[in-house]
Parts: structure tokens; sequence; C-alpha cells
């Protein structure tokens, strides 16, 4: 049955389109509890789900457990009509027609003039009713037809693969290139242009990212600008290469600090197949929410037999209250390391150390590189070191606990999901 209240007088409607297939239910339902927990309890966020007839209720009651659970949400499902691309070739890196549903949403819901587009493998993080506030708010929205974050992978990476891209797209650069798993779209001025024709007209040409592609190619022009931060690969946080261009000095800092409104889990490492996916831990911790139905119960299973990462084992605030800290070992990955904690106000460090007398002496913003039996005898009780071995940190401990540090006073720093850590 569908919880359809998509208009409740009492309270603000957020209308977000969704589309996929049983394939993918069990992570768009995550996507769905993410934008729930951190949702205002007064606003109601109606969900419409785009898929093929034969799938409508796929969910098997899942819907109406999460409406029990979160009393603002509702949901209804939408026919995605298939039929418009029963001749069209499939596009490179496009393994099912309902792909296309993001262009289909002006014509299957003809009653809605504006909605958010979320693809099934994003998790919110912040109250995805700033997006449409940022719609609402905007000078030029009415105007355009959409509005999306830059994809700074493609804007920003140098090789043959995106000179052939894009001359595929027929564009000069690739500047203003976006990325269509969060939108905010202005269904009634695409049904004024008549845009379906013009997505139509492009479906069967091979894009190497299919209805992306199209997307950009139809709507380029007529598109406005959201802050990275609401659509963020986590693989790019801290990327520098990232802040070359299309980042705001925002964008930069939030590409910096992993300041992220959205993680999209874009790509093949999935969180609920790879654990070594970047910032596994924090969708794992939205999927642990969701009801236990037969329809959920071997996932949650599943997900709960692996060993994750902790997420609130944060040691941020440890940094922050030190009389000074260490950061141990003269790499690239510290060094980097020292820009993020700059960034996010966790002061300066006192040094690098090494073992490495090749590395004695050396210079990164200021801050040397010293010996560790040269501090040795300076490192009092309010003295935190940061261990940045990625692979050693555990012989680095061993050997930090032979001289007397205590483990309380050792942070491990985890580069694959930018976390400080105990050790």
């Amino acid at each position: 049955m569908n919880r359809e209240d998509p208009f409740a007088e009492r309270e603000k409607t957020i209308p977000i389109v969704m589309s996929f297939d049983p394939g993918f239910l069990l992570p768009s339902s995550v996507t769905m509890i993410s934008v729930m927990e951190n949702g205002n309890k007064k606003t109601r966020y109606h969900f419409y789900i785009m898929t093929k007839p034969e799938h409508r209720d796929m969910d098997a009651g899942l819907f109406d457990r999460i409406a029990d659970i979160y009393p603002n949400f509702s949901y209804q499902y939408v026919r995605f009509e298939d039929d418009l691309f029963s001749e069209t070739r499939l596009p490179v890196h496009v393994v099912s027609r309902l792909a296309f549903a993001r262009m289909m949403i002006a014509h299957s819901i003809p009653l809605l003039d504006k909605c958010i587009y979320l693809d099934g493998d994003v998790l919110v993080r912040w109250d995805i009713a700033m997006l449409q506030k940022m719609g609402e708010e905007s000078d030029d929205f009415e105007q355009n037809y959409l509005m999306a974050a830059p994809d700074l992978s493609l804007q920003n990476r140098q090789g043959l693969f995106f000179e052939s891209f894009r001359q595929r797209l027929g564009w000069d650069d690739l500047e203003g290139y976006f990325n269509s798993g969060v939108m905010v779209m202005n269904l009634r001025k695409q049904r004024e242009d008549h845009m379906l024709g013009c997505f139509l007209a492009h479906a069967d040409k091979e894009y190497y990212f299919g209805d992306q592609d199209i997307l950009n190619v139809c709507c380029r022009g007529k598109t406005g600008v959201l802050p990275v931060c609401w659509n963020m690969f986590p693989g790019n946080i801290g990327d520098e290469e990232m802040l070359q261009k299309g980042c705001t000095e925002r964008d930069k800092m939030d590409i910096l600090i992993g300041n992220a409104a959205i993680l999209h889990f874009a790509g093949e490492d999935k969180p609920w197949k790879c654990i070594e996916t970047v910032w596994e831990y924090e969708w794992y911790r939205y999927a642990c929410l969701l009801p236990e139905t037969p329809l959920t119960e071997a996932f949650l299973k599943e997900l709960r037999s692996i060993e994750h990462f902790d997420g609130s084992d944060d040691k941020s605030e440890l940094v922050r209250n030190a009389k000074r800290y260490v950061l141990y070992g003269y790499t690239d990955v510290s060094r980097k390391l020292l820009d993020r904690l700059e960034a996010r106000m966790l002061g300066t460090p006192w040094c690098f150390c090494d073992t490495d007398p090749e590395k004695i002496g050396m210079i990164y913003r200021g801050i040397p590189c010293v010996p560790w039996k040269e501090i040795r005898s300076m490192v009092d009780k309010d003295t935190v070191l940061i261990l940045c071995g990625q692979s050693a940190w555990k012989e680095i401990r061993q050997e930090l606990l032979q001289s007397g540090i205590p483990t309380s006073q050792m942070i491990r720093y985890r580069k694959r999901d930018f976390a400080l850590v105990s050790c």
C-alpha cells in the first residue's frame, strides 16, 4: 500500500524523486533513512519512486515500516514509461533503461513543478530541505532547468580518456559539467521548453555516462550550480587535485576537510559491497537503522557480520585540546594531513618526526622533521602523537610504548576514512 499524502496542509512538503528496481531497493532505502534521520520532524518528505510497473510494491511492506518509524515520511510509486526507450540502444556504461528515468520526471509527474532528485547510492547528512531552499532563493532558478554540483573529477582530471570524453560531448572543455546524482529540478521549465524531446533525441547516442551526459548536453547554459558539498565523492575528500578549477573557496574547504552534506558513493566501490570503500562506516551507520523485515533480514545480517570501522571513535577533540601534537612520519600522507588539520582549525603541529635519517631536517610549511630521540625527553603528558604510517602504525605504536608513551597519547590517522582514531 502506498502512503500518499504529499500535500498535507499543516506541513511543508519536500518532493524527492528516486528511480530504482529490486536490485537497488535496499541501498536506496538507506538513502531514504538518511534523509529522514537528518530532516525536520515538522517537514514532510514525500518520495516518488519511479520504476517499471512489474516492480510496483517491490518493497513488500518495508516503506510502510519506515513510515511507522518516521511519521513525516510518505511515498508513492510512479510508472516509468520505458516503452519510450524500447528502440533505444543503451549507451556505454548504462546497464538499464531505468537510468533514463530522471529525464522523464517532468513528463511522468505532471502536477509537480519542482523536485529534488537523488541517486540510490547517496547518503544525506544534512536536512535536504536546505537543498530545495537553495532553488527557491536562487535568482535564476526559474530560468534554469536544474541545479547540480560540478563533477570535479571529470573537470580536473587529465589524459586521453578525458580528451575523448570531451569530444563525445562536442564541447571545447568540461567546465560546467555536472554530476546528475543530486539535482534540484525545475520541472515546470522543462515542460515549457519541451525538454523531453531533446532528451529522447540524444538517448541512443554513444555517450560514456549515458543519461548524465544527455542532461549535461541538453541543459547546458541553463544549469544552476550547487556547492560541491551537496554531492561529494568520498574519494575526492582531501584531494588537492580537485581544487584546480570549478571550485569556490567554500568548495575548496569542503573538499579539504570532508564537510559533506551528501556523500555520493559513485563508481564501482559501493559500501554495501566493499568494506574498503572510503567512508563506508558512515553509510553502515544508517544501514543499521533499516527496520528489520523479511526483506532486510539477510541484508542486515551480512552487514553486521563484517568488522566495520566505528566512526564514533573520532579523536579530533583530543588533538584540539592538546598542548601540542607531533605528526609521526614525514611522508606525503602526513604533509597532506597537516593541511587538513589546519583547515579544520585543529592547530599547527610542533614538528614532524621520523626514523629515516634522510628525512631529518626537511621542512614543510615551516614545520621541521626531527628524530624521535631528540624530542623524547620533552614529550610530556599533554603531548599527542599522531601516527601517520598506514601499514606500519602497529610497529610504531610498539616502539612508542617501549619508550614510555601510553596509548592514551597516541592517535592513528586512518587515511582511507580521513579519520583520527584511537590506537
